[in-house]
């Protein structure tokens, strides 16, 4: 019965010292991925490095801006497309009030005559 006590102490012993490195290992792992992450990331901002004038770009932002721009000049055109649509429209159910009205009018005068 003690060998089978010190047996069991040594087990839980053994035990708590495995959980305690897996949990440095979990951590390790963590921060190691991490920071290889960032350095990934800077070494890649380093090899798509472009001087244009004065001004640092990278090929990265370079697409990102191209992208806005494009969605920017897009929906500036879509807009004014829209707005001159609009003004046609808006145009055109005048001129036809303006029909309507002459023709009520002279219908009005046909009828006084």
């Amino acid at each position: 019965p003690e060998r089978e006590r010190e047996r069991e102490r040594e087990r839980g012993t053994n035990k708590m010292k495995n959980e305690e490195n897996d949990d440095d290992n979990v951590l390790e792992r963590f921060w190691s991925s991490i920071l290889k992450g960032k350095n990934k990331k800077k070494e890649e901002v380093v090899e798509n490095e472009v001087v244009v004038g004065n001004a640092r770009h990278t090929d990265v932002l370079d697409m990102e801006t191209q992208k806005r721009t494009k969605r920017r000049k897009w929906f500036r055109r879509r807009q004014t497309n829209s707005n001159v649509q609009q003004q046609s429209r808006d145009e055109t159910n005048l001129r036809e009030e303006e029909e309507k009205k002459e023709e009520e009018k002279k219908e009005e005068e046909k009828k006084e005559e």
